[in-house]
């Protein structure tokens, strides 16, 4: 199960949204028979939450005994991988609960609660059930306009189950009524996500476009420390500078799981680049997903490379069931950084072949923070850019455009 909370940075306040009626209509749903008029001790959903915040605190303990020192090598993995267990099954109780429950009735008294409640039950719907999540993510913004979770509802959380439900274009014209509604910090950075969605449809003028308008906007400017603009500036310079340009060729001999072939050699297919590292938690967060996505488009000529550079330090999942229970590793050096990447291949159970690349690599593609994924198409030109982990969906309809594409 996808713990979508460990996608949530900390989160300034933001401008309410009022959603449209048809919107508040579907947060208004009906009352579960036995959650009716019941003091908070007898509610489900409040006796759940309440099981998931001590879950949660009790991992957060565990790992502060760790960074302490005071549990070290297999007792602390067993303590920390029983913790994380723990509270990702007392997660999946609350958000079950809360799938069913009236969000409305939770709204003032319960507020904490619906206001992460809500995006992880959106979040674990995304998949799946992707109407769902976009009404539970819908009933966020409106229940709970001030939440401190709210911009990343906007940036990340709705435009995911939005893309999931298969519509693009729906999904950039509710991202424009949010911009039109937002204030000045919040707007480039969804400007930045319309266009990665254009990008993704294929539309690649409108994507360039959209980036050059965020850059003319904000280029010269200086912003405090967390201003959300600072980063839609990066993140417009950079996807501008790439996509739709000549992918930098990657030719490194050095290859876990498959044949060493350089990024040239694969013009005719669409390459999705995922540059990462195994002490990454959201690159390992990211990676089932993006095997999936591959895999499912195999046959039309879809690979992936898994690219990563040399760094000493680095994790190591149990199994492929959660790739965030295992253990970290330390001392890792050049000579047996191969090694420690082909027994995390076994482990992880992640298909697709890992290449060690070099910093030169990185900086080619603009890579600043990892997981940085960029799918380079038919053509051997940079099709679209993501960053960070949550992007399946984004990254899925960009795959699925261009393999539709494939031959014409």
């Amino acid at each position: 199960m996808l713990n979508w909370m460990r996608l949530l940075p900390a989160a300034a306040l933001v401008t309410a949204f009022a959603v449209s009626p048809m919107l508040a209509q579907d947060s208004k749903r009906p009352v579960e028979a036995d959650a009716e008029a019941k003091p908070a001790s007898e509610d489900k959903v409040i006796a759940a939450w309440d099981k998931y915040q001590a879950a949660s605190k009790e991992l957060t303990a565990v790992a502060a005994k760790i960074r302490a020192k005071e549990l070290a090598g297999d007792a602390a993995t067993e303590a920390r991988n029983a913790a994380i267990a723990k509270r990702d099954a007392t997660q999946k109780e609350f958000v079950e609960l809360l799938r069913k429950a009236d969000w409305a009735s939770y709204a003032e008294a319960n507020g904490e609660m619906l206001d992460m409640g809500l995006v992880l039950l959106g979040g674990e719907l995304t998949e799946e059930h992707p109407e769902e999540a976009v009404k539970a993510l819908e009933a966020h913004l409106k229940l709970r306009p001030d939440s401190q979770y709210g911009m990343w509802v906007k940036l990340h959380y709705l435009p995911a189950a939005l893309l999931a439900t298969g519509d693009l274009d729906r999904t950039i014209k509710r991202l424009n009524e949010l911009i039109a509604g937002a204030d000045e910090k919040l707007k480039p950075s969804l400007q930045v996500k319309v266009a990665d969605i254009c990008a993704a449809k294929g539309d690649l003028d409108a994507a360039i476009k959209g980036y050059n308008e965020v850059t003319k906007a904000l280029d010269g400017k200086t912003f405090e420390r967390n201003d959300q603009r600072a980063r839609a500036l990066s993140d417009a310079k950079m996807r501008a500078g790439l996509v739709g340009r000549d992918a930098p060729n990657v030719d490194s001999k050095a290859w876990v799981g498959g044949e060493a072939t350089s990024l040239a050699a694969m013009k005719g297919k669409v390459v999705v680049i995922d540059f990462w590292a195994t002490w990454c938690g959201p690159c390992r967060s990211a990676m089932p997903g993006i095997d999936k996505i591959v895999t499912a488009n195999k046959d039309k000529g879809v690979v992936a490379i898994g690219l990563t550079r040399f760094y000493a330090n680095g994790f190591m999942p149990k199994d492929s069931s959660d790739l965030h229970k295992g253990e970290s590793v330390k001392g890792i050096t050049e000579e047996t950084y191969v090694e420690h990447l082909t027994q995390f291949k076994k482990n992880s159970g992640i298909s697709y072949p890992f290449v060690v690349g070099a910093a030169e690599d990185f900086k080619a593609y603009g890579v600043s923070g990892i997981p940085h994924i960029v799918i380079v198409n038919q053509q051997g030109k940079i099709a679209m850019v993501a960053v960070g982990s949550g992007n399946d969906a984004l990254i899925k309809a960009c795959v699925e455009s261009l393999a539709a594409n494939s031959g014409k």
